[in-house]
């Protein structure tokens, strides 16, 4: 269970950096990344289904923090894959994970996949 869990947390941080940093341009024409979001992956590991990402702009790229039951995350560059598609990769506690993400009207989808598991994500934007 313990790997499981490490995995899925992998899973679910790729999807956040895939949607974390991107260049200027990609922030501009996608302005529906900022903020704070939370996340739903009722398929996740007990304790990984849910927590929020915020997403911060550093100089010209955009990076996540992840917050999942009190631990705060940090998420590499995302990058555009063109049409709302966001793409990432991360390691969690060794384990390799590739996030991608597509901005919906009022959602984000993703799927993280890492150590044999597909995780869908769901993104909704936090409310204050």
């Amino acid at each position: 269970m313990k790997a499981s869990v490490k995995l899925f947390f992998c899973l679910l941080l790729g999807f956040l950096c895939s949607l974390g940093g991107q260049a200027q341009e990609q922030i501009k024409s996608a302005p529906n990344l900022s903020g704070t979001w939370d996340y739903a992956a009722p398929e996740a590991p007990s304790g990984y289904e849910k927590g929020t990402i915020t997403f911060v702009k550093e100089g010209n790229r955009l990076k996540g923090k992840v917050l999942i039951q009190g631990t705060e995350y940090k998420t590499s560059e995302i990058k555009s894959q063109g049409d709302n598609t966001y793409a990432t990769d991360l390691e969690v506690d060794g384990y390799p994970v590739q996030v991608s993400l597509k901005l919906e009207p009022k959602v984000i989808m993703g799927i993280a996949v890492g150590g044999g598991m597909n995780i869908p994500v769901t993104l909704t934007k936090a409310k204050k």
